[in-house]
């Protein structure tokens, strides 16, 4: 499921992307849960990663500068042209995201002030360590490069992961961190 908050009132909620030739009219639409949010539920996962933005009212979400300025939500960027959302098939099963914003309508989400309330990064930039600690146990950390491909997929079970930098290239990469089902991107960089 893809749980979308959408902040303004909406009469509908629609989802774009490759597998629907990016046309809103081919994709699915989302169910209203009558209190701001949408879900759109998948019959069958899908298989493959997948690239998205969503459509709220016929105007599709454009996170170009959201990006630009240090978001996290949409890793597959040129930072000028693009900025779209991916799900991948490694993601938890009931992702949340915010149409057109990489944070909750809300000055602070009640879901990550609850799973990522203690979480720190360091260094970043980082070079040949990077620390994720977090005040709940992780579960997984993911490393992703700007073209969208995962670069380390590691498995923490603690409150501390160390990750290991050695091979990866310097570069702007986009972190999945996981807790309980819950899931947080954020923007490092490696020098």
């Amino acid at each position: 499921k893809v749980n979308v908050e959408v902040c303004d009132a909406a009469e509908k909620v629609k989802m774009t992307g490759p597998f629907w030739n990016w046309d809103a009219n081919n994709g699915p639409s989302a169910e209203d849960n009558g209190d701001g949010t949408w879900t759109f539920t998948f019959d069958d996962a899908p298989v493959e990663d997948m690239e998205y933005l969503i459509v709220v009212d016929d105007i599709q979400e454009n996170l170009i500068q959201t990006m630009a300025d240090g978001g996290d939500c949409a890793p597959v960027t040129d930072y000028y042209g693009y900025a779209n959302r991916k799900w991948l098939t490694t993601d938890s099963m009931n992702v949340y995201i915010t149409y057109g914003k990489c944070s909750s309508c809300t000055s602070s989400s009640t879901i990550h002030n609850k799973y990522f309330a203690d979480l720190s990064i360091y260094p970043n930039p980082a070079s040949d360590l990077l620390i994720i600690a977090n005040g709940n146990k992780l579960d997984r950390v993911q490393m992703i490069n700007i073209f969208g491909s995962i670069v380390i997929n590691q498995e923490v079970k603690s409150t501390t992961g160390k990750i290991d930098l050695s091979s990866v290239n310097p570069g702007v990469y986009f972190i999945n961190i996981y807790s309980d089902n819950q899931h947080l991107v954020r923007k490092v960089t490696v020098k």
